[in-house]
């Protein structure tokens, strides 16, 4: 609706936007899924350098991303009430089920695939860490919150990208996750934001987005 009061020139840009943006999350995507499947060759190694060369202060600097990571949720209720302050409430409720359903694909896979954490070869887990290894549960959270807040706060975009990097990067360093693991999940969470961005503007599920209205 808000494109019908545009000019046309103005429509043309928007669209060529959209494309662009469009091709770079597909760039993006492909160039993950390269590094996702060069990284399943050399887990085992990436995994031994990181406990080889752990030092006690980055102990406590990736602790404290990854227990950000766990604090997840407490962080999408302070973005839900940003929206809500700065009148973009509509976005609250895709923005919840794209965390929902990263969580439960995430763990849906987990039990599917069973694989086991690192400490299974002889990694030292620097913190205790419960359930099966891949996904990784912090990676999909972090990252299914990208395309939402590429579309709603385009400044934060990049210190939100460098909070995401830094909570999945300290599931590896800290000795519970594979590279594989925390790539996979990031995958898993920008599509599922991915996802919920593209269905926002659908007619069926304007009508189940009671705040959009």
């Amino acid at each position: 609706m808000e494109q019908e009061s545009l000019p046309k020139g103005s429509l043309s840009l928007v669209h060529k936007h959209m494309v662009y943006t469009q091709q770079k999350r597909i760039v993006g995507l492909l160039a993950a899924f390269t590094a996702f499947a060069f990284s399943l060759r050399f887990d085992r190694q990436i995994v031994l350098f990181f406990q080889i060369h752990r030092n006690p202060i980055l102990d406590i600097v990736f602790t404290a991303f990854t227990h950000l990571g766990t604090m997840i949720a407490v962080l999408f209720i302070l973005i839900s009430l940003f929206m809500v302050n700065k009148h973009r409430k509509g976005w609250i409720i895709p923005l919840w089920l794209s965390l929902g359903f990263a969580a439960a694909l995430t763990y849906a896979l987990k039990f599917a695939v069973m694989r086991q954490r690192p400490e299974a070869i002889g990694i030292a887990a620097v913190i205790a860490a419960t359930g099966y290894s891949f996904p990784s549960a912090h990676s999909a959270t972090a990252f299914s919150v990208l395309p939402v807040m590429d579309k709603v706060f385009k400044k934060l975009i990049y210190a939100w990208i460098a909070v995401a990097v830094l909570i999945s990067f300290s599931r590896l360093y800290l000795g519970v996750h594979y590279l594989s693991d925390v790539i996979f999940g990031g995958m898993l969470g920008f599509c599922s934001g991915w996802l919920f961005l593209e269905l926002k503007n659908r007619k069926w599920f304007k009508k189940i987005n009671i705040l959009d209205r």
